[in-house]
């Protein structure tokens, strides 16, 4: 028996759900030298710098489910929500500058540490707060958002292969 068929069978298809989105984003990125996350594409963000948002990301749900296990109130209407798309692009911005002189591995360790506390916190809440409506859809957001920048990251890691083998004569 393993460890998620411990739980009701909505945690469990929630817990796939949330981990199959992540896994895409990690076989998108397996492998990879330290130098390919810096591949980007004209006027957009780097691999390293899409891991990076992705693990912010992961931080403010983390604070939400934490707020919520704590019966404390929210100070927003979900933990992504930002009053306009200039102050969220404004904040992601931020979050991913303050990372931009990490190493490609702390980023990376990030994205891993972020997303176990969300694991963890997903199998520690007690079932009325698990089937809250809000961390329902805050667990389907982190889905939906890994999805949403897998594309971007598959196209930077094609680019990247391509460039390496015309460097390399092949």
């Amino acid at each position: 028996m393993g460890a998620l068929e411990l739980f009701p069978p909505d945690r469990v298809e929630a817990m796939k759900t949330v981990c199959a989105a992540r896994d895409e984003i990690l076989a998108a990125i397996e492998g990879l030298p330290d130098e390919a996350f810096d591949a980007r594409l004209p006027g957009k963000w780097s691999i390293k710098e899409i891991v990076a948002h992705l693990a912010s990301r992961d931080w403010l749900f983390v604070r939400g489910l934490r707020l919520i296990l704590t019966g404390a109130p929210l100070p927003w209407p979900h933990p992504g929500w930002h009053p306009t798309q200039a102050d969220l692009d404004r904040w992601n911005s931020e979050q991913v500058a303050f990372r931009a002189g990490w190493p490609v591995r702390r980023v990376l360790h990030e994205l891993g540490e972020a997303r176990g506390a969300w694991y963890g916190l997903l199998l520690a809440l007690p079932d009325e707060l698990f089937r809250d409506t809000r961390v329902q859809e805050w667990n389907a957001r982190r889905a939906r958002h890994d999805r949403m920048h897998l594309p971007g990251i598959q196209e930077r890691v094609r680019l990247y292969r391509l460039r390496s083998a015309a460097e390399r004569g092949g």
